[in-house]
């Protein structure tokens, strides 16, 4: 096992790469690691083997093999100073420390995008360039584990800045407490808070935020009242942030009682001014629980007190398509975005287009799609709804003008997903059209674009609406994509898969394959939230009498029925 004496080691020598960079290559040397012993064979230089022993600053340089599309430590090599032979090992403090400088800057870029193996890089990069990484630098690659949710990654890092004598400090653990919080661990968040302890530091108001947030993501409502009494005895008043957060809980349990209450000891209590996120978060649970009354008056409330509403405050009362809104709602509320003067971002306005397309208006679908292209911002995913929308509402038409929408978006740069193509392949998918729905993603894939779940969905009804029904089809077809091992078993596949084979040989193939849904966060987690577009979520598996209804039925009864497509019954087993 690696003891942290044979990280420094290992990971000082790294540093002494950059510390003799001023060798020349006249010498070769090869190294052979043993424990924490250097054996080096010396090459074109006279003189017998060299037992390198306890200082590995005396001569020889571990240097880093950078082999392509490899991270890992696949040789070693040792250079030789006969200058620094006589010389005194440097200490740490002589490498550059400097946090505002163009690393840390560079670091912060990657850790926004999640790009973790280039942060890391990097950080090799300074220390062969001689700059001697500083807490700061650490603190930054931790935090940037946090959006892929590589707590193992962090935590190692954690492991190897001790063992380089950097201690860490309050914003190191706040950026592993972030990590564990993303999963909705409070147990995990509350072991670092008892660390921080153990070293002699003071928990800041950042970290009783992540602390709330960790409670937040794992459904623990009534921990969260327990946490902000907890911080107030230590001396630490919560923020309009902390506060958010609270709101935001009991907002996501639907309890507008407690959301209520907290937004009056907030302002009555606290003396807390709501920000907009307090208002949005309070508005978007009246949302959910469809009292759009009480989300009306939020939103009046907020601009009586003087508040701009941002873009996501009207988008949260015109719905995003995922539940149905009555149709003078979309109406008002969009418009008034319309002329609010504020910036629309790509999210509000893929929400605007849903609520519009449920509504079962496609052309004020496509009037708002139409400004995204204009402003430069349309996304794949507002492709693949307008795509569904007008497939499904305009018969021929429509297709011709879904179809001159993809190559326009493409144009722009904009290379259509396999949701795109599955939108656009929605019609035969109702229809049960099978061989068309499988010729257009042959040709998805001869464009060089895999099938993933949402295709994979598509196509599976297509099987499930057919004429008769293809179930041995289906059943092969997902057979062999689960085998390839690329495509996840999602709530939406489940569910096609189950109306082309039916339940019980659904369950059968899962038990069979071992499939398990995604969890929670992705596709199949429970509760509303925003979907990929109309051809890919299945959120109501019944109708009003109860009987179940076919994924293409459920979107068809939002849209504006056409003499193209006649609606035809749908067999469920």
């Amino acid at each position: 096992p690696i003891t942290p004496a044979m990280e420094r080691r290992r990971i000082r020598a790294e540093h002494a790469a950059s510390w003799c960079g001023r060798l020349r290559g006249a010498v070769t040397v090869t190294a052979f690691i043993a424990g924490a012993r250097f054996v080096a064979v010396i090459g074109r230089v006279p003189g017998p083997i060299a037992w390198l022993g306890g200082s590995t600053w005396q001569c020889p340089v571990l240097r880093r093999s950078r082999a392509k599309n490899l991270r890992n430590w696949r040789s070693a090599r040792l250079a030789l100073d006969v200058e620094a032979e006589t010389s005194a090992p440097p200490r740490m403090e002589e490498f550059a420390q400097d946090d505002s400088d163009v690393y840390l800057a560079r670091l912060e870029e990657f850790a926004a995008r999640g790009e973790v193996d280039a942060m890391e890089d990097l950080l090799y990069d300074m220390v062969d360039e001689g700059e001697m990484p500083g807490v700061a630098h650490y603190n930054v690659l931790i935090r940037g584990c946090a959006p892929v949710k590589n707590f193992d990654k962090a935590e190692r890092w954690l492991f190897r800045m001790k063992a380089l004598a950097v201690e860490p400090d309050i914003h190191t653990f706040n950026a592993l407490i972030g990590i564990v919080a993303t999963n909705g661990d409070l147990e995990g968040a509350e072991r670092w808070l008892k660390q921080i302890q153990d070293a002699g530091l003071q928990p800041s108001l950042e970290t009783f935020r992540l602390l709330l947030n960790a409670a937040r993501v794992g459904r623990q409502t009534m921990a969260m009242e327990a946490w902000i009494e907890r911080m107030m005895e230590g001396g630490i008043t919560p923020d309009v942030a902390c506060i958010n957060e609270v709101i935001g809980a009991f907002a996501e349990a639907k309890r507008m009682r407690k959301v209520e209450e907290w937004l009056a000891i907030m302002q009555q209590t606290l003396r807390i001014t709501p920000d907009v996120e307090s208002y949005n978060l309070a508005i978007g649970g009246y949302a959910e629980t469809g009292d759009l009354s009480q989300a009306e008056r939020l939103m009046q409330e907020m601009l009586d007190a003087g508040l701009q509403p941002d873009a996501r405050s009207y988008t949260l009362l015109t719905g995003d398509g995922s539940y149905g809104r009555d149709l003078a709602v979309v109406k008002t509320w969009s418009e008034r975005l319309k002329t609010s003067g504020v910036d629309v971002d790509a999210s509000s306005y893929r929400a605007v287009i849903g609520a519009w397309a449920a509504a079962g208006h496609a052309d004020e679908a496509e009037d708002w799609f139409a400004r995204m292209v204009k402003e430069g911002k349309a996304t794949t995913e507002a492709l693949a709804l307008i795509v569904d929308t007008l497939v499904l509402s305009g018969g021929a038409e429509g297709f011709e003008t879904a179809q001159a929408w993809v190559d326009e978006v493409r144009t722009a740069g904009v290379e259509p997903t396999p949701a795109v193509y599955a939108a656009l392949a929605s019609a035969d998918v109702f229809r049960g059209d099978f061989e068309q729905v499988e010729a257009r993603l042959q040709q998805m894939e001869a464009e060089g674009v895999e099938m993933d779940a949402d295709s994979l969905a598509a196509l599976l009804l297509s099987y499930a609406n057919a004429e008769p029904p293809q179930s041995q089809l289906a059943e092969q077809v997902f057979k062999q994509q689960m085998l390839r091992g690329r495509i996840r078993a999602s709530r939406q596949l489940m569910e096609a898969l189950r109306a082309a084979v039916g339940g019980s040989r659904c369950l059968s193939l899962r038990r069979e394959l071992k499939l398990f849904t995604s969890p929670q966060g992705e596709a199949a987690a429970p509760g509303p939230g925003p979907r990929r577009g109309l051809n890919t979520a299945v959120d109501e598996l019944y109708g009003k009498d109860g009987k179940p209804l076919s994924y293409a039925r459920k979107q068809w009864a939002h849209l504006r029925p056409t003499s193209a497509l006649p609606e035809k019954p749908f067999q469920w087993e």
